[in-house]
Parts: C-alpha cells; structure tokens; sequence
C-alpha cells in the first residue's frame, strides 16, 4: 500500500536500505564491501548523499512513497553504479522467475522468440512441447504481430516475451501472421517444460542437437539424446548453439564431459591473473565427428561450449563470429528474496585463448539470410546447417 513517509521514518528506512542493499547487494557482506570502498570519506559520502537525497524528496516531492519500490530502486541503482556491465539485480519475483526457468519449470505459453525479418514483428523460432503455444496451434516460423491488442512494433523484443508470461491461469490475446493471413487466439498460461534440448536426424545419418541455453536439466536432456541417436546409427553430430547466450556453468561442463574425453574443461580467472580449474572430463566420450553452430548471439558459457569442442580437435565451428562474453557472473541471493548477479571472473578455455570482446572466429564463416532466420534447423533452409552436414561428410573421406 502506497503511504506518505515522514521525515524521520524515510530516514531511518532508507539509512536501512542502503545499508542492506548497498553493502550486501554490491558485494554480499560489509567486509567485502569496505575492502572495495576502503576509503571512509568515500564511505560517508555516499551515506550523506542518499540521506541528503531523502531529505529533498520527503520535504518536496509532490508523490507518495512505496517502501519496497523504493528499495528496489536503491538496489538497482548500485548495480548499475558499479561499472559492471553484466551486473543485474532481481527483484523477487524477478529472481523467482529465474529460477522457474533454470529448473525447466515456467509458467507462460511456450514459445521462444526473436525478431523477424522486417523487424517490426516477433517471429516465433521454437514451440515446446506440451505447452499452451503448441496446445493452440502456434508454429515455428509464425509471426506475431500484437499482444492483447498492442502492436508489438511499439514494443521492442524483451517487452513482447515479457507480456507473454504471466500468472498461471491468466489469458493473453494474440494475433499472429502465417503465410500472410493473420489469426487471432487466446492463450491460457500455465506451467510447462522447458526443454533446452531438441533434436533430429537430418540428412539420412546426420544427428542435429540444438541446445537453446544451458540449464539445470540440460546435461540429462543432452545423454537422452545423445543415446537415441546414437541408437539410430548416425555417423556424425551437428550441436547448434546459435541464440545460445549461455546459461549455468556447471550445467556447460556437464554437456562437454559427455561428449570430450578426459582432460580440463576450462579454467576461472581472478583480477589478479590467478587461475582455477572449472571442470575436468573423464575418459568417456562421443566418438563422431562433430561440428558446432554458432553465431553472433552465441555467448558466454555457449561459448566456451564451442571453444572446447574445437580446442580437442573433436569438431569445427560453422556460422558468424560469436558474441564475444568471456567472463564469468556469480548470483547471490538475498534475504528478502531478491537477488545481484556480478561479474567475478574471466573463464578461459582448455587450450585457446580467452576470447573476451572478441568472440571466436568460426572454420567455415556461412551468412545466413535473415528470410533464414525462422526456419533455422532445416537442411534445405539453413545454409549454416547445410554447411555444418557438408563438413562433416568430407570428414568421412
């Protein structure tokens, strides 16, 4: 509930605040924070600048004040100040929805998205199975074209995805374009699961995995996979992670120590050029040539995913040069259920170097047309994938 805050008590509450949220948001303990600021002046110049900064407002601001906008606000403002630009606050029911889908669990209509050819549409890429999407007839390649109404070209992508997921039970309206013709449907959300593995046979003896980010469960869903194709007798891999922008680390390493054999999978590195072993594989390992899908929103752990498969010599990367995010992020919760994610370590590859602002340079650079874009996973209209398969049958010569 929205009320007024007297002076005393708006200071009171937001010397708390940042004291809460300054200190543990930013650096999750007091200790670790004065040991970043460890100049007191600094220190008190910061305390007196938001009590200075209360003061006006409680004295001159025409609106009331909400507490726990108010404290978001003070979190999201220190992460933003810190000069980290892969820093994130979440709120709780931010974080909450984080979580929902690292364990594969969401709650919405099952469609994942990105922009369309024209841009001014959202063209849907995947529908998971058994979600409301599929339920109601959406289709890889559809468009969509408004949200309850609102034409998504006043939205940009993030807000059309946002306005997809909401409270289980809840309906939204949504008109999509297909072959030219629009149709308008109601959508019921609810939870489903989100598969970050999918996969096919291509090409007769070819095995396509697509791996969409790296989860909780993705590491199982990869060794479910891996065996049914490996039962069907293909002769080689293609393991896309275009549109991968990464996901859990120990997730990552769980995936490349099913397919690598036994060695260091990467390495964590400190400011201070200090180095620490991520993961190590065993000796078990896919014996199949491979090659890997990248492109310019490949990033983060996917790839390190692709590094790793080429520093072995197990596969060559086909597509556009990565994103180029080398560096590492580490999430801590709060106690009022909230939580910051930092930067805190650059992460390197088994052999190569770090490829941080750069990206990786792919073996075969392939463009793929942006009337492509949607119908990505199909031999005879994906020139990267027809690549990636051409590559592997030369392997076998």
């Amino acid at each position: 509930m929205n009320r007024k805050i007297s002076l005393g008590a708006a200071l009171a509450f937001v010397i708390i605040a940042a004291a809460v949220a300054v200190c543990v948001t930013m650096l999750v303990s007091r200790d670790t924070f004065n040991r970043k600021i460890s100049n007191v002046e600094q220190q008190e110049q910061m305390y007196q600048k938001i009590q200075k900064i209360d003061e006006v407002v409680s004295d001159n601001s025409l609106y009331d004040v909400d507490g726990e906008t108010l404290l978001n606000a003070i979190g999201q403002g220190v992460v933003s100040g810190i000069g980290d630009p892969y820093a994130v606050y979440y709120t709780s029911s931010q974080y909450q929805k984080l979580l929902d889908q690292q364990s594969g669990d969401a709650v919405g209509i099952g469609v994942s998205l990105q922009e369309d050819t024209s841009g001014d549409y959202a063209a849907v890429v995947q529908v998971y199975q058994d979600s409301p999407a599929e339920s109601a007839g959406l289709r890889q390649g559809d468009l969509i074209v408004e949200v309850d109404g609102v034409s998504v070209r006043d939205l940009d992508l993030s807000q059309v995805s946002d306005a997809l997921i909401g409270e289980k039970g809840t309906t939204v309206s949504l008109t999509y374009r297909r072959d030219g013709s629009d149709a308008t449907v109601e959508i019921t959300r609810r939870q489903y699961s989100q598969s970050s593995v999918t996969y096919q046979v291509v090409d007769g003896d070819i095995g396509y995995l697509r791996i969409s980010s790296f989860e909780e469960d993705t590491p199982s869903q990869l060794n479910d996979a891996l065996n049914d194709l490996q039962a069907q007798e293909v002769r080689g891999l293609v393991i896309d992670v275009r549109n991968n922008a990464g996901g859990d680390t120990n997730s990552c390493t769980q995936c490349l120590d099913q397919l690598l054999p036994e060695g260091v999978l990467g390495y964590s590195r400190s400011a201070d050029g200090q180095r620490q072993i991520l993961a190590t594989s065993d000796a078990s390992q896919i014996d199949l040539p491979m090659a890997v899908l990248v492109n310019e929103n490949t990033a983060s752990m996917a790839e390190l995913f692709a590094a790793a498969i080429r520093d072995y010599d197990k596969g060559d990367l086909v597509g556009n040069t990565t994103y180029g995010k080398g560096v590492l992020q580490t999430l801590y919760p709060l106690d009022d259920g909230s939580a910051v994610q930092l930067t805190t370590a650059y992460f390197d590859p088994p052999a190569s170097d770090n490829f941080d602002g750069a990206g990786l340079i792919p073996d075969y650079e392939v463009d793929l047309g942006r009337d492509q874009q949607a119908t990505m996973g199909s031999v005879d209209g994906d020139d990267q994938l027809e690549k990636a398969v051409s590559v592997l049958r030369s392997s076998w010569l």
